[in-house]
């Protein structure tokens, strides 16, 4: 890392001893247009030492004062080439820092920078900020891991001012735009050393932005005989209505003495509560965590919760003023019967992936009467083809990991949490019930997925079904995770970061993971009236064939609705058993199919298999072929059929094996099976 001088063409006052205040500021203006600000300065760095392929330009492009400005851009969706380096001096976890830049992120383009923890640039990250093309600002805290600030506004195409006022003493953390807040939290990694600036745009755009007229300002702790410190409320900031979260908070000794005792109080502007806790030991600059006997019962909407400490070794604090601190939580209410769809891409290979596991686990412990996960693997041997190439089209997928709410819009598993939430509220237009019988001898999962109509809808929605296993396992090098959190640098991760990379396959297991979305991605046509009352109801069947590898205890059916724009309106999530003991409904669509029509000749096959059917009138057919695991291997629509069909199916480019042929027609669907013996 580069060390910090003098150097007055960057009007820059810096002064490193233990007590002293440490400023910086540069305009920018003493530098000539088309020099780079790590290889020119004695202050800035590149990420990896002075590459010169790596630095930021002096540009007059645009500037803020003045005519110049640093500019930072990529020429790749992965990021870089620019990855510049600022050191603040030192690694500080106490006192004040605060941060001011002016900024400008180009129309259509986005932006990202993050604050390194440790001198030595890699080692943990603190914060990442991303700007997205749209206007938002999102940020999380230690290691890319908790989303601290969600959909921020900032303006695009102007400059605008962005500031950080960090108290690092009381982990508290504040982010302004224009003066205005746009998010104050507590950081689990409260230590900066670094701020980075790298060429990178989120949500799909290249990364172009520029900095001008920036200052920081450290200021050291001195500390006091008692002193405790308010250094975060650790619950859970949004639920569901009535859910009641664990509530404790961080205590952290600032002062000269050992803090033996103390009283903390907790209010939320109805009641408050004060609890004393004696026999203590916490040492100067330790921290300990303060759990309080009650947990705290959402309601709806936001309420804010104040904890107090006080009392402080059966005294008075030497500095009350950072004693509180608020957090603000928020409820939400569930709208009856519904259900949030959660798709992840995900895969073995990806080592970020971790994150979503994660994330989609502890959501389904939080909420398992509204959440449903759905694990959609590419190139690993969980893959579904089809359903990972479909959903990989859905407007704003840049990467893995990503998770797509409602099918809506694409985010960080780590900050789905907030639009589940959100979806959850939205009344639907129908309940669904899941149904299923199951023949032992034959492995074969008959289902039904009925809506059950409470609002009149006109339109192109749709029914379908997708099968979920848990408990996933195997064996071979496959089935390894790699793993981005190994060691810890990264960030806790829910185990992860105790975990080697990649997690050899006899440690890992799979849960939430996609076997079969029996009608298409986009669902089985036909299945609703194109116009249906409120009391109305609509059904469609389906089936699946379970293979030798299917554990038929540990599948599930998520039904699912989507409506004309393709979105999914609401679903429901039932284990084999529960759907068989809600009985099978046979469609209403019957009189499409005749079923005791439907056969396949020759039958072992090789080379082209006929389909013959009779259809008692026109309607769309297709024919979808699955092998044992439940994965579509082959498909083909025909088109308006009517009357006795005989349907060419080539099955050359199939191994040798036993297949499940699904025939639909009319929204009615019928299977037969079919061997291949080419």
């Amino acid at each position: 890392m580069k060390k910090i001088y003098l150097l007055p063409i960057l009007l820059l006052l810096l002064a490193a001893t233990a007590q002293a205040q440490v400023t910086f500021s540069d305009d920018f203006e003493s530098y000539t247009a088309g020099q780079t600000i790590g290889v020119t300065s004695s202050t800035w760095a590149t990420w990896s030492g002075n590459v010169a392929s790596e630095d930021a330009p002096v540009t007059t492009e645009q500037a803020h004062g003045g005519t110049k400005s640093a500019k930072f851009y990529t020429t790749s969706a992965n990021g870089g080439p620019t990855d510049v380096i600022l050191p603040f001096g030192g690694a500080y976890d106490l006192g004040k820092f605060e941060l001011s830049t002016w900024m400008y992120v180009k129309t259509g383009r986005g932006g990202y920078f993050n604050f390194q923890s440790e001198t030595t640039p890699g080692t943990k990250w603190a914060l990442d900020i991303y700007f997205d093309k749209n206007g938002k600002i999102n940020a999380n805290s230690d290691g890319n891991t908790t989303p601290v600030i969600v959909n921020a506004d900032y303006p695009v195409g102007a400059w605008f001012n962005l500031k950080f006022n960090i108290d690092l003493t009381a982990n508290k953390w504040v982010v302004l735009v224009n003066d205005v807040v746009i998010g104050s939290f507590s950081n689990a990694a409260n230590k900066i050393a670094a701020i980075d600036f790298y060429g990178y745009g989120p949500s799909g755009s290249l990364g172009q932005y520029y900095l001008d007229d920036l200052t920081f300002t450290y200021t050291p702790y001195t500390a006091k005989p008692n002193d405790a410190v308010m250094y975060g409320i650790d619950s859970r900031k949004m639920g569901l209505t009535g859910d009641q979260l664990p509530l404790k908070a961080t205590l952290r000794n600032v002062g000269q003495n050992a803090i033996t005792s103390f009283d903390a109080t907790v209010e939320n502007g109805a009641s408050s509560n004060t609890y004393s806790f004696s026999g203590q030991n916490i040492a100067p600059l330790a921290t300990a965590t303060v759990d309080f006997p009650q947990p705290y019962t959402l309601v709806d909407g936001n309420q804010n919760v104040k904890v107090t400490f006080s009392n402080i070794n059966g005294g008075v604090d030497d500095d009350p003023s950072n004693n509180d601190g608020t957090t603000v939580l928020r409820g939400y209410t569930p709208a009856p019967g519904k259900s949030v769809v959660v798709e992840e891409a995900t895969g073995t290979w990806c080592q970020w992936c971790v994150r979503g596991i994660v994330f989609i686990k502890q959501l389904r412990e939080y909420y398992p009467n509204h959440f449903i996960g759905i694990g959609v693997h590419n190139a690993d041997p969980m893959t579904l083809t089809d359903y990972d190439a479909d959903v990989r089209t859905v407007a704003g997928f840049t990467g893995f990991p990503q998770v797509l709410v409602q099918r809506e819009a694409w985010t960080d598993p780590s900050a789905m949490e907030l639009p589940f939430l959100e979806a959850v509220t939205v009344p639907a237009p129908a309940t669904i019930i899941n149904g299923a019988s199951y023949d032992a001898a034959t492995g074969l999962l008959t289902l039904s997925v009925t809506a059950n109509f409470t609002q009149t809808v006109v339109g192109d929605y749709r029914l379908n079904a997708v099968i979920l296993e848990d408990d996933v396992t195997g064996t071979d090098a496959s089935w390894n995770q790699n793993n981005a959190y190994a060691g810890g640098a990264a960030g806790p991760m829910g185990g992860f970061e105790s975990l080697p990379s990649p997690v050899p396959a006899a440690q890992m297991v799979y849960n939430d993971v996609a076997r079969g979305i029996l009608g298409g991605f986009l669902g089985l046509e036909n299945s609703v009236p194109t116009n249906i009352t409120a009391g109305s109801t609509a059904t469609a069947n389906f089936t699946f064939q379970l293979g030798p590898d299917n554990d038929f205890t540990k599948l599930s059916i998520a039904g699912i609705l989507t409506d004309n724009d393709g979105l999914i309106a609401n679903a429901s999530l039932a284990t084999i058993d529960k759907a068989i003991a809600n009985g099978f409904v046979l469609t209403a669509v019957k009189d499409v199919l005749v079923d005791n029509s439907v056969t396949i000749a020759p039958n072992p096959a090789s080379g082209t298999a006929y389909i013959n059917l009779s259809l008692a009138k026109t309607a769309e057919t297709g024919v979808r072929v699955f092998n044992t695991l439940g994965q579509q291997v082959a498909a083909r629509q025909y088109g308006m059929l009517a009357g006795e069909q005989m349907l060419p199916f080539v099955v050359s480019n199939l191994q040798d094996g036993v297949y499940t042929v699904q025939v639909t027609a009319g929204g009615q669907t019928i299977s037969r099976k079919l061997v291949v013996r080419n």
